[in-house]
């Protein structure tokens, strides 16, 4: 189970979104299903120009507050990408904190940029958000992003509102985005657990990184878990299978109807656990070139 909310040296780094990386015929089912479309989740496609991925094309399945991204192998973000893993800070200032916890554990610089977005052409490109990314190795096919949502964009053009104390939590954060508040007729709750199976270097790596950022470790074995505040991530070093997400978890707001079970292509199938639970099973495309880097 993820840890309690309790305090922590840091802030707490909470599940932001799942980047999935799927073949062509696999991502073209998946953004034709009417059932994820209109019943799993909020959908959305989107077509968007940032300084960090240019301009890149995607779908988004939210819940409550998280959200799977998914794209076309053949037009991925960033070049190598098989599989993300995003966690954001809601609390304003967090990132450079975390950032200096996370260069002392891994004994190396993690790289920062402020990430901007171009919202109408021919406009100056927005602050839309800080983000902190630790180096994977030379042609990764995962990466880490931590990040932290900028209020310019945050509030001033999306319209999100903001906490108490100014935090930016993700519910408003996809409340506008999407348009939509997540209703109870929506099948998913939200993403609780997230597999991956990663090469020995890159799953030690990411241990630091979530150590660091004070996830709770299982003993030594596979699969090693770490529990942060509200998902747990469970990682294998399977070398004869294609490094990304393997797999996740979610929660239910109601059952799932028969027969509880979806296909889309060869690679990804969808399945309830039991009424509250479902797992969604990905086989990430095959890399050239994603050795140990």
């Amino acid at each position: 189970m993820p840890r309690s909310a309790t305090k922590s040296p840091i802030p707490m780094a909470f599940l932001d979104h799942v980047v999935i990386m799927s073949d062509s015929e696999t991502h073209g089912e998946l953004l034709s299903s009417p059932f994820l479309r209109h019943s799993f989740g909020r959908f959305k496609v989107k077509t968007a120009t940032s300084s960090l991925a240019q301009t890149y094309t995607s779908a988004g399945l939210a819940g409550v507050s998280t959200l799977l991204e998914f794209f076309d192998v053949a037009a991925p973000p960033l070049p190598d990408l098989i599989g993300a893993l995003v966690l954001s800070f809601p609390v304003p200032g967090s990132l450079a904190v975390v950032r200096a916890k996370l260069e002392e554990a891994l004994d190396a610089e993690v790289p920062y940029e402020l990430v901007r977005r171009t919202v109408q052409e021919g406009q100056e490109p927005l602050p839309w958000y800080h983000l902190a990314r630790p180096d994977f190795g030379a042609g990764s096919p995962f990466i880490l992003m931590l990040a932290e949502g900028a209020p310019e964009y945050f509030s001033q053009q999306l319209g999100a509102t903001l906490g108490a104390a100014g935090e930016m939590h993700r519910k408003a954060y996809l409340e506008a985005a999407l348009g939509e508040d997540h209703g109870p007729d929506r099948h998913l709750g939200d993403v609780s657990e997230v597999s991956l199976n990663l090469s020995p270097r890159r799953a030690e790596i990411l241990h630091r990184c979530l150590e660091a950022l004070d996830y709770v470790a299982s003993p030594q074995g596979e699969p090693r878990t770490f529990c942060g505040p509200d998902v747990t991530i469970r990682v294998t070093c399977d070398g004869g299978s294609p490094e990304g997400v393997a797999a996740v978890r979610t929660t239910l707001q109601h059952p799932l109807p028969a027969p509880g079970r979806w296909s889309f292509g060869a690679t990804s199938v969808l399945e309830a656990v039991d009424d509250r639970h479902a797992l969604w099973h990905f086989t990430p495309p095959s890399q050239a070139g994603s050795g140990e880097g």
